[in-house]
């Protein structure tokens, strides 16, 4: 591993101008660029992340972090816990990208290219029965990831400020007075099934904001699961760990909101053996525990989306009302919510 420090503050470049420049001197064997493509994303091409093809044939990521330079030489340093957290998890085995070498005044990090599609692609896309597979390898992955992280003794120093649990917590339970204010936006259009029961929401806020956080991602979306060539789920993103709860991680991995891409919408990939799988897997946890979670999760996020799509949309998809009242797991709590929307 290597570093190349350069370009000063008044030194303007293109992202693919000191890529060209400074990736021979990162990566062994000192390849050049033989070409570079920008990652198309829903909203048009990532204005920080290229597809870079080397002289040799391999292609490789780069990806510039925004504000690297203001967590440098920090305990949350962006780089340095990317490629910290990375090493770490692929020594355990886990599905995620290696680390090949940071251009560190540049704060870009190049990672192996693992994959051209996203999770968030074959939801959209794919068919049901392929979409069900990738889901069933995803949540074992995951379960494997956050075990790795939960029971490691030295992660906890690299949590990022605003990220310890009682931060965390907080910042939950404020999605009491999201409910209440996305209710009233939606108001002209909701039924009084959803309307009437945003207090019980915000009691089920309430206890899984009680349950244990775990260290993992804080960057958790279908668009950060790498599709492999091989059909293998990778996970992206870990220049920032911080407290969660993973089901909340879990639920947002396995959604696509459908965001900018025609034709698009609101799909989950979330259902009752799904919750069955992963509550097996959660060996941090009780499986009941783990059940109620996931589908506590599920819930609360389905709604908030639901609410915001009717604010602008006046109507609900097939897909959200099936999110909003099948039921998931055998908590009453939860049960009783679902039936109310049903």
């Amino acid at each position: 591993m290597s570093a190349a420090i350069l370009w000063s503050d008044s030194h303007q470049t293109t992202l693919d101008d000191l890529l060209c420049a400074a990736l021979p001197d990162v990566l062994p064997n000192h390849p050049r660029v033989a070409s570079i493509t920008p990652v198309a994303t829903p909203g048009g091409y990532h204005a920080s992340v290229r597809r870079i093809t080397l002289s040799t044939g391999e292609s490789v990521f780069a990806k510039r972090h925004l504000f690297a330079r203001m967590a440098l030489n920090r305990s949350y340093d962006l780089l340095a816990v990317e490629e910290e957290v990375t090493r770490l998890l692929a020594r355990e085995k886990c599905h995620v990208p290696q680390v090949l070498g940071v251009i560190v005044e540049a704060g870009v990090v190049i990672l192996r290219d693992v994959g051209r599609r996203t999770l968030d692609d074959a939801i959209q896309q794919d068919p049901p029965v392929k979409c069900t597979r990738l889901a069933t390898e995803a949540v074992d992955a995951f379960a494997h990831i956050q075990k790795i992280l939960a029971t490691h003794p030295d992660t906890d120093r690299l949590v990022a400020p605003g990220c310890e649990p009682d931060s965390v917590r907080q910042s939950f339970r404020d999605v009491r007075s999201v409910l209440e204010h996305e209710n009233l936006r939606a108001r002209d259009c909701i039924d009084d099934g959803l309307s009437g029961i945003v207090n019980d929401l915000g009691e089920l806020v309430e206890s899984l904001a009680k349950l244990p956080t775990l260290i993992g991602p804080t960057d958790y979306n279908a668009r950060n699961i790498v599709i492999s060539d091989t059909g293998s789920p990778f996970f992206l993103e870990w220049s920032k760990i911080g407290h969660d709860w993973p089901e909340r991680r879990l639920v947002q991995y396995l959604t696509s909101l459908g965001t900018g891409q025609p034709g698009a919408s609101h799909k989950s990939l979330i259902d009752q053996w799904l919750i069955k799988q992963y509550s097996e897997a959660a060996v941090w946890t009780e499986p009941k525990m783990a059940a109620f979670a996931l589908d506590g999760h599920h819930l609360v996020f389905t709604v908030l989306a639901a609410l915001r799509s009717l604010a602008s949309d006046f109507s609900l998809s097939t897909e959200f009302k099936r999110g909003l009242t099948t039921p998931l797991s055998a908590n009453p709590q939860i049960t009783r919510l679902r039936k109310a929307l049903g």
